[in-house]
């Protein structure tokens, strides 16, 4: 059971897209980060909460809140929208869609999840006015010392608005110690700033 249950969390954070490029982009140097591709009992219970001998990027942590958000649907993420020829005519390029990563009503047990977190738990400075926020807070062991202290960074990752998501976010803060306390606050700032300058269509 224990090798079943290393190898189902090994599959969904493969389809995910954690331990490979995002983006794909010729040129563009881009972590993989690292999933174990075997565990035991103990390192299974270390990576369900994201602790032990595993990497991800934040670009990787993107990628999944926007599965979760879409519903379970996994998109290709881009930086490049499309290209303009010598006489400037543009010519937008086609991203298509990876799968059906969970199923839409596990997607929609995470999102309440991701909700409740921002509403009334580790999450609630991250709560963006008038759209709210769904998202959590992390702490990551960084393995590495700073004037002999470990470092501890800090993470917030969701989107807004929380109930017709249109933005995600991922923010780390390097030795910041409390996703709460230290990425949490910049993720709203960055929310209120966004949603003042965008129109957020109601419909």
């Amino acid at each position: 059971a224990d090798a079943g249950y290393a190898a189902e969390i090994s599959k969904y954070a493969k389809k995910f897209g954690f331990s490979a490029p995002v983006l794909k982009l010729t040129g563009l140097e881009e972590k993989s980060g690292y999933i174990p591709p075997q565990a035991n009992c103990w390192e299974t219970a270390n990576l369900s909460i994201g602790q032990g001998e595993i990497s991800v990027t934040p670009l990787q942590v993107a990628d999944m809140f926007c599965t979760i958000a879409n519903g379970g649907v996994r998109k290709q993420l881009n930086l490049i929208k499309g290209i303009v020829d010598e006489e400037g005519c543009p010519s937008d390029f086609y991203y298509s869609d990876l799968g059906r990563i969970i199923s839409r009503d596990t997607a929609k047990i995470l999102q309440n999840m991701l909700k409740a977190a921002v509403e009334s738990g580790t999450g609630q400075k991250a709560y963006i006015a008038d759209c709210g926020a769904a998202g959590k807070t992390g702490s990551a062991q960084s393995g590495w010392e700073k004037e002999g202290e470990l470092m501890v960074h800090g993470w917030f990752g969701g989107y807004f608005p929380a109930d017709k998501p249109r933005f995600v976010c991922v923010v780390l803060a390097q030795n910041g110690k409390s996703g709460a306390i230290s990425a949490a606050p910049v993720f709203r700032e960055i929310g209120e700033e966004i949603i003042k300058s965008a129109v957020v269509d109601d419909n």
